[in-house]
């Protein structure tokens, strides 16, 4: 029942914005509630190279990363450990071609940074997101994982409806 009233406020508030042509920001609600904490981080690609003295390890070629119902896919990553510690992920620093999935929605960039202690994904250069029928763009995208919400910056559009 909540989730249907929230669905339906975020599709009058998205047709609300239908009408502008830009905007400073979108703040929406664009993937589940912190389904993503205590869950492993697995990170799969056609090459790895790991550093043993610091725990990082770099990935490339076809890198599809998973935490719980979270998915980002890209050319390149580099996985940074917990610096105290080297041991357990830290952050995941992504480029070319990244992709976002989070079960709900998709978005795609350049660049991103998934902070994995801090539950925070960060998306730069010509962002894209399509959920349900609306389509945004921006220039940067910040999802919180753990509460689902997302607020995509810098002359952010909105189309609503089939043709977006």
């Amino acid at each position: 029942m909540f989730r249907s009233l929230v669905s339906m406020f975020l599709t009058l508030a998205l047709l609300t914005l239908a009408n502008a042509t830009a905007a400073q920001a979108i703040e929406m609600e664009f993937g589940p509630e912190g389904q993503e904490a205590g869950l492993p981080v697995k990170v799969v690609a056609s090459e790895v190279l790991f550093d043993q003295n610091t725990g990082n390890a770099v990935f490339a070629g076809k890198v599809v990363v998973t935490h719980g119902t979270l998915t980002l896919k890209c050319d390149n990553a580099e996985v940074v450990a917990n610096p105290a510690t080297a041991v357990g992920v830290d952050r995941i620093i992504l480029t070319g071609g990244v992709h976002l999935d989070t079960g709900e929605g998709t978005a795609n960039s350049q660049l991103g940074e998934y902070n994995v202690t801090g539950g925070l994904v960060t998306m730069t250069g010509d962002v894209s997101i399509q959920f349900k029928t609306a389509t945004m763009r921006g220039e940067s995208l910040v999802y919180d994982v753990a509460t689902g919400r997302s607020r995509l910056s810098s002359d952010a559009s909105i189309a609503v409806g089939s043709g977006s």
